[in-house]
């Protein structure tokens, strides 16, 4: 016996699953105006919206190094090789753009134009103070909308 013989067959498919958070939250890193990092948690917010937890896991796979993460060790940028032969890692954004687009209605990163360390006394403090002055940092602008219709954007990379 089908489920058309029980006279609710329907062309209508079934509603689709929620989604699913990868896990409930990720840390990201907020920085105060003299550059020290404040670790803040982020989760799904009460709407059931997951979006910011996969924004904050989306920028957060953009700044690491390659390796740098136990947890994300497939993602990361080959940022020293980057600045040093002065070609954007383009390809490493692309690849985890493409991983986190699934998780919204529409993903674009675009290349920005690139910024120069200049030396200045409260950047070459804290954990990044090794950069080198001179060299163009690649940075790239992205562009989110979220499955509830409204819009994320940021530059990344400065």
């Amino acid at each position: 016996m089908t489920s058309c013989d029980l006279g609710s067959c329907s062309n209508v498919p079934p509603p689709p699953k929620p989604r699913r958070p990868i896990q409930p939250y990720v840390w990201g890193r907020v920085y105060d105006a003299n550059g020290n990092p404040t670790w803040v948690q982020v989760s799904t917010d009460s709407a059931g919206f997951s979006d910011y937890l996969y924004i904050t896991a989306l920028i957060q796979c953009c700044k690491l190094n390659l390796a740098e993460s136990p947890f994300w060790t497939q993602f990361g940028l080959p940022a020293h090789q980057s600045v040093v032969q002065q070609l954007p890692p383009d390809y490493n954004i692309q690849f985890i753009a493409q991983y986190f687009m699934s998780f919204f209605a529409s993903l674009i990163v675009t290349r920005a134009p690139p910024s120069f360390v200049k030396d200045l006394p409260n950047q070459n403090t804290g954990p990044y103070s090794k950069v080198v002055t001179g060299f163009p940092l690649p940075r790239y602008f992205l562009q989110i909308l979220r499955r509830n219709g409204s819009i994320f954007q940021a530059l990344i990379g400065t």
